[in-house]
């Protein structure tokens, strides 16, 4: 998504796009995270009803190695999986 969109998104919903780290069992994720207005890293986790975390720009890394094993525009993160996220700047 361009900047440009990106901004028109934010300004008609209130969204915020948030750099995160994921960290999976075998993977260190780095993507972003739309977080609605309001909501913290934390509440968007504790959603019950939602098994998966939607990252935009997602590079995926092997936790063994280092090595980058995948680039996507968009990837889906089982919740079950996630040991860790936080969020960078």
């Amino acid at each position: 998504m361009d900047p440009e969109q990106k901004e028109t998104r934010n300004m008609a919903t209130q969204d915020r796009d948030v750099r995160v780290v994921v960290y999976t069992p075998h993977h260190r994720i780095e993507g972003t995270l739309v977080l609605p207005k309001g909501e913290r890293l934390s509440d968007k986790l504790n959603v019950a009803e939602r098994e998966f975390e939607a990252l935009a720009d997602a590079r995926v890394y092997a936790i063994a190695t280092g090595d980058l094993v995948h680039e996507a525009p968009h990837l889906a993160v089982n919740k079950t999986h996630i040991s860790l996220m936080l969020r960078v700047e």
